[in-house]
């Protein structure tokens, strides 16, 4: 049964994707995105932490076809897109070379923010590492997972990990994924004076991250809003989307953004091809420049693309599955 503070919480999160992948990277900043709009992806993080719990509760996730099924259903929506952006580069170029396919699977596809289908899959992987560790040590639980990103952190930048990987490494997240997990368990009921401990904490760190620690992350200034104590802004901004939800639940924009989170991965998938052909279009000077009525026109693109994906990608899955069934029947 779906929940509607989830989907609430992933429909807002992939607004504020389409938003980040829309945006100038100076209008970004001008606004404070690092300490709002930016927490999108560790808000996705937590929702997929706690789904992962709740599913472990029940006793769903406890063999290793349920972790199989998980991963073919993050896999499967994603290589038809993977196909479709080579064969707009075969129309495009003509060809297609081997270093082609090659990057297409290393990035996770073209476009903006591929690697989070491999933060996805690793996280289905490792979540129950993160259920059993929160499960035995409860609040210290967190406390550990927080260091291990932070540790992790440390390590990339002495290593001088470079930024492909990095960007596709699912244990920097350990720490929103362990906060999704303890939100299911119970271990994070707090009361109105924690939570705005919690979001000045997130706040004072991302300060220090941003502008006192630059230069002591080994990537680009994007996932400074990402680094692990991050978490914990992330997690009352989540505690604040779900007191949203219910309270304001018979209300149509809630409702219609709760069918964005439902169908949200297929939306990421197709932002995703979206503003990478809006990147060779623009190298081409055939795109308008940035502005707030072009912003507008990305997101419902990406919006209403994206639910007809999720539309499509169903029904023909269900189409095979009944010829599958019926081939079965027959042979």
């Amino acid at each position: 049964m779906r929940k509607l503070e989830y989907d609430f919480a992933k429909g807002v999160a992939i607004i504020c994707v389409v938003l980040l992948h829309s945006i100038s990277y100076a209008d970004l900043y001008s606004i404070l995105a690092p300490w709002h709009i930016w927490q999108a992806i560790p808000v996705f993080v937590i929702v997929s932490g706690a789904l992962y719990a709740e599913a472990a509760e029940r006793n769903k996730l406890s063999h290793l076809s349920k972790i199989k099924i998980s991963i073919i259903k993050l896999v499967k929506p994603a290589i038809f897109i993977w196909f479709l952006q080579l064969l707009l580069v075969y129309v495009i170029k003509g060809s297609i070379d081997e270093d082609r396919i090659t990057e297409i699977f290393k990035q996770g596809g073209f476009g903006t923010g591929g690697y989070f289908i491999y933060i996805a899959i690793e996280n289905i992987l490792l979540g129950g590492l993160y259920f059993l560790i929160i499960k035995k040590y409860k609040r210290l639980g967190l406390f550990y997972t927080a260091g291990f990103s932070v540790l992790l952190d440390l390590l990339a930048h002495e290593i001088d990990l470079n930024d492909e990987l990095y960007r596709i490494v699912a244990t920097r997240y350990a720490f929103f994924y362990a906060i999704g997990i303890a939100y299911v368990r119970g271990i994070l009921d707090f009361n109105k004076l924690t939570l705005t401990a919690f979001w000045l904490v997130g706040i004072l760190w991302l300060i220090v991250v941003q502008y006192f620690l630059f230069d002591l992350n080994p990537v680009y200034p994007a996932w400074h809003s990402h680094t692990a104590l991050s978490g914990f802004i992330a997690f009352v901004y989540f505690i604040m989307l779900k007191d949203l939800s219910k309270k304001f639940q018979y209300l149509g924009v809630v409702r219609i953004i709760c069918v964005f989170g439902k169908n949200s991965y297929y939306i990421f998938l197709v932002q995703m091809t979206y503003f990478w052909v809006k990147r060779w279009i623009s190298s081409n000077n055939y795109y308008p420049e940035y502005g707030f009525v072009i912003v507008m026109i990305e997101l419902f693109a990406c919006l209403t693309l994206g639910m007809l994906y999720s539309v499509f990608f169903e029904y023909t899955a269900k189409q095979l599955n009944s010829i599958k069934k019926f081939s079965s029947k027959t042979s």
